[in-house]
């Protein structure tokens, strides 16, 4: 049974996410945030922009198991590389809810 990250993500991101695919939520995350960091970098943000929105609202609506999962797995990937450039970029496509959610992962990390 599909976890609700899993359903959104696969409802929404069909073309990223396979729909058969026996990876976990968490590889899903990790895959995600790894094609959100290259978008940046090519100047092509519209997708990642989207792929914001959507984990914003997982993490807004979503349990505490949620929340920890798409800090651990995808946050924390966007901030492993963080430099102050890209945090102005990346905070300036990240949904309000979500920034404050990424910050934290930074200090932490």
């Amino acid at each position: 049974m599909d976890s609700k990250i899993l359903k959104t993500l696969k409802e929404w991101l069909p073309d990223l996410i396979a729909t058969d695919s026996t990876k976990s939520e968490y590889e899903h995350l990790k895959h995600l945030a790894e094609y959100c960091r290259y978008p940046f970098v090519k100047e092509d943000q519209a997708k990642a922009e989207q792929i914001f929105k959507i984990i914003s609202l997982l993490y807004a609506s979503g349990t505490l198991h949620d929340r920890n999962a798409i800090e651990n797995e995808f946050l924390s990937v966007l901030a492993m590389d963080e430099a102050p450039s890209s945090l102005k970029m990346h905070l300036k496509a990240f949904p309000e809810k979500l920034k404050a959610a990424y910050l934290k992962t930074i200090l932490e990390n």
